[in-house]
């Protein structure tokens, strides 16, 4: 189901580029957790069958995303800005109410 969906493979992408980055402490585990979320709330709302229920687990995935974002912002850190920003507006696409 997910490997064709292409908002759970930039997530992934991007995760795994954040696993990469060398931070310490709190900060650290919050990038981990906040661009794991992404991941996760993609995939889950992928498997719900209603559309409001979808829409809910994308807007907790666009939140993390932020979360996320955030957190590099704090490192001065970059991860791969054509797949972040075609992740972004993915999410912005997948949380709008239909």
């Amino acid at each position: 189901m997910t490997q064709n969906f292409l908002s759970y493979q930039w997530a992934l992408e991007i995760y795994r580029e954040v696993e990469t980055i060398k931070t310490y402490g709190e900060l650290r585990d919050q990038l981990r957790r906040a661009s794991l979320s992404v991941v996760l709330n993609l995939a889950e709302g992928a498997g719900r069958w209603g559309k409001k229920d979808q829409t809910r687990f994308y807007r907790i995935a666009l939140g993390s995303f932020r979360e996320m974002e955030a957190c590099l912002d704090i490192l001065k850190v970059r991860v791969n800005e054509d797949t972040r920003r075609k992740l972004v507006a993915s999410l912005i696409k997948l949380s709008r109410p239909s």
